[in-house]
């Protein structure tokens, strides 16, 4: 059943959804029944890297000074600063920022590595820098840098018009000639009291226009191929009351106190999330499923190009963006979390200890990587990858470290090669 929106937003915009964070094949829209099965594979088997490069389309924007991504050649990996952008070369060792000039002091837009004066988020797509910048306290805007012609043209900017009122650009996704932004608004709504509005917006890069898409409604994107948009939408959600709600019902008590005890006793169950494939024009939609659903739980991991994953309940699938065809992933034990590292899907399991497991994309038994026992998170979370390295942090020492890791000993999860970086 495909159902059409009903409600335009401004100059005949869509009404749409706020993006939280920010993925033998059955084409049925009903969520096959399996049983999954157990795994294979024994702990501390070689397994060789295929030196997959992560694809343009589907890509999150790094945030500035907190993430790494693949470089455009994959060989080494960009490092967005709050000005620059900075190169990391996993064979020397060394970050320095991405510019060829000599002499240059890397200091203003003269330097081939300036991106904006308040850059809150990066991503290059087939070679063209995409950069979120906060220009003022108001304005947020969204960038095209061209390295090789050193251009920088100003692709769309949200504006504040009245005083206290402001922008902010906080994190996206890149896919297809298009960006998906979770935008928030902020105004003054009296001297003690600030109305917040959030929003995902749609910018098509070549024109620049934009469409508002739904509104206050922690909606989640899970990925965009070119004829269709993959979004989870509540139907059903459960949030706790506003603060002025609950001191009109509560003289005197504590809030905060409130909003702790509601997510503590808060349970899956409580909310209901309609999984939604929209048309490339956002015009209609069908529901895939309903009910609990996960997706992109590692949101900068959570696609590869046009493949993305999701679970229903405690069912996961694996689903193509360009054919719209999905098909479910097996795997034992209960499921905790699940991401793309090197063209292949990673799981973490608890069966009963937390278990590290892989499965290829084009199908077969999940095969186990690491069994972690009783502890409560893995030795080496991955939050990045070149051609070669994993980028990620190693737990397995006294104390946390940053790191990278070439993908053979990631998948023999050998881990007394972690080369630290700062």
């Amino acid at each position: 059943m495909r159902r059409h929106l009903g409600k335009t937003v401004g100059a005949g915009l869509l009404s749409l959804a706020l993006l939280t964070s920010l993925s033998g094949c059955l084409q049925t829209a009903q969520a096959p029944q399996s049983t999954p099965s157990a795994q294979t594979g024994s702990q501390g088997e070689s397994q060789l890297a295929n030196h997959a490069i992560r694809p343009y389309d589907n890509r999150m924007f790094s945030l500035a000074g907190l993430s790494w991504d693949t470089s455009a050649d994959g060989k080494g990996f960009y490092v967005p600063q709050t000005r620059f952008l900075n190169y990391y070369d996993p064979e020397v060792g060394t970050q320095v920022p991405l510019c060829s000039q000599s002499g240059c002091r890397h200091a203003d837009e003269s330097c081939e590595a300036y991106l904006a004066d308040q850059v809150t988020g990066f991503v290059d797509y087939n070679g063209i820098w995409y950069v979120m910048s906060q220009e003022s306290y108001s304005v947020a805007s969204l960038w095209k840098v061209d390295p090789k012609a050193h251009q920088r043209t100003k692709v769309c900017e949200f504006a504040g018009k009245e005083e206290g009122e402001s922008y902010q650009l906080h994190c996206g996704f890149i896919s297809h000639g298009y960006v998906y932004l979770d935008l928030s608004h902020d105004t003054m709504a009296d001297e003690e009291e600030i109305r917040s509005d959030n929003y995902l917006v749609r910018v098509r890069l070549d024109t620049g226009e934009v469409q508002f898409l739904f509104e206050n409604q922690y909606v989640k994107f899970l990925g965009a191929g070119e004829n269709r948009v993959l979004i989870s939408v509540p139907s059903s959600l459960s949030l706790p009351m506003s603060e002025k709600e609950y001191l009109e019902q509560n003289p005197g008590g504590n809030y905060l106190d409130y909003v702790s005890d509601f997510y503590s006793n808060k349970t899956a169950s409580d909310d209901i999330v309609e999984l939604r494939e929209y048309t490339a024009d956002l015009s209609s939609y069908q529901v895939l499923a309903s009910g609990y659903i996960r997706g992109m739980m590692d949101a900068a991991m959570g696609c590869w190009g046009d493949l993305t994953l999701y679970a229903v309940e405690e069912e996961l699938y694996l689903y193509n963006l360009a054919t719209g065809e999905r098909r479910p992933v097996e795997y034992s034990g209960t499921l905790r979390n699940f991401f793309f590292t090197d063209g292949r899907i990673l799981l973490l399991t608890r069966d009963p200890g937390l278990k590290v497991s892989w499965a290829d994309v084009e199908g077969g038994p999940t095969q186990l990587l690491k069994d972690e026992g009783d502890r409560q998170s893995v030795t080496f979370s991955t939050h990045g990858e070149s051609q070669d390295y994993v980028y990620g942090l190693y737990s397995g020492g006294e104390d946390p470290v940053t790191c990278i890791l070439p993908k053979e000993d990631y998948f023999a999860q050998r881990f007394d090669n972690i080369i630290p970086v700062s």
